[in-house]
């Protein structure tokens, strides 16, 4: 009788979750006002649903996404787009404030070749048009007071490649490829990709504000000066050369600001180095710093009996 009576309850069980379903939309519609504040905020989703969730009510991310696009389908996809700006801001501002003659077409140039303007993370062609940049940084501009700031030009595509010529360890390959390769991410999930988009980007955290903030869990951190000593990229490239110590597809992030200024990120496929990107160490090591200590300890733990070799 009584798996009778659990069998009944759970049967009817999803007239109280269409109810209450009714209720959070009910209740989300009550509030277009705040939802519309939230949008234009810069906030990341995933905050304003954490703010949503604290302010109004408990709201799960598709509902509040489904929502949106029902009730403030204009606004929902401007405000994407205005988060998309806020992620670049202390990057535009480091720009702004360190060049010469600062361009919008350079400032451009400068976000498509990081990746930082791209509407989906993990897609490579999603990145943002010319004229939406310029359109967004000039609102963001004139409500500040600086419109007059940068020379708003016509765009100029320039994005390096920086390839380092001569290393037999380095390539930077466009060979297309259908293979899914399954990565390990830090919260012990695997996500399937494409070959083809490993050669050229990363697996990012969703809504994050942080650019390049790597999801993946296989990543070491080598930087070329660290507390008392100096470590050697041609010796630590030697070592994982010759020995199966890293697993393929690995993610090296290479800080070599001391010397160039520059921060390189490699992927480490089929016993060689593809480079990924190379972005300047100044404007991105602080909000990268979780990133960081994941890698270097990584870096550490993995490369311990070689340690002495690479700083000798």
């Amino acid at each position: 009788m009584n798996d009778k009576v659990k069998i009944f309850n759970d049967l009817i069980s999803c007239l109280d979750e269409e109810k209450q379903q009714f209720t959070k939309k009910d209740t989300f519609a009550k509030n277009l006002d705040y939802v519309r504040k939230l949008l234009f905020s810069g906030l990341s989703t995933k905050k304003q649903i954490e703010e949503y969730s604290k302010q109004i009510q408990t709201i799960s991310r598709s509902a509040y996404e489904s929502y949106c696009k029902e009730y403030l389908k204009e606004e929902y996809e401007k405000g994407l787009l205005n988060t998309l700006l806020f992620r670049n801001i202390k990057t535009i501002a480091h720009y702004l404030t360190q060049e010469k003659n600062p361009t919008s077409s350079k400032l451009y140039n400068k976000l498509l070749e990081s990746g930082s303007i791209k509407q989906a993370r993990n897609k490579k062609d999603s990145s943002i048009d010319y004229q939406t940049f310029i359109n967004l940084l000039k609102k963001f501009l004139k409500d500040k007071g600086y419109e007059n700031i940068i020379e708003f030009d016509k765009q100029n595509l320039q994005i390096n490649t920086y390839q380092k010529e001569n290393d037999p360890l380095i390539v930077n390959s466009n060979v297309e490829e259908e293979t899914d390769i399954k990565l390990p991410l830090v919260d012990g999930t695997l996500e399937s990709c494409d070959k083809n988009f490993l050669k050229t980007g990363f697996i990012e955290f969703e809504n994050s504000y942080i650019d390049n903030n790597i999801k993946e869990k296989n990543v070491y951190y080598i930087q070329a000066r660290y507390i008392d000593k100096e470590y050697s990229f041609e010796k630590f490239k030697n070592i994982i050369k010759n020995n199966n110590i890293l697993e393929n597809y690995s993610i090296i992030i290479h800080n070599n600001s001391s010397i160039d200024t520059r921060l390189y990120i490699y992927r480490f496929i089929d016993n060689k180095l593809v480079i990924l990107k190379s972005l300047d160490a100044a404007s991105c090591v602080f909000e990268l710093d979780e990133l960081i200590r994941r890698g270097r300890t990584n870096f550490f733990e993995k490369l311990d009996e070689h340690i002495g070799y690479i700083t000798s």
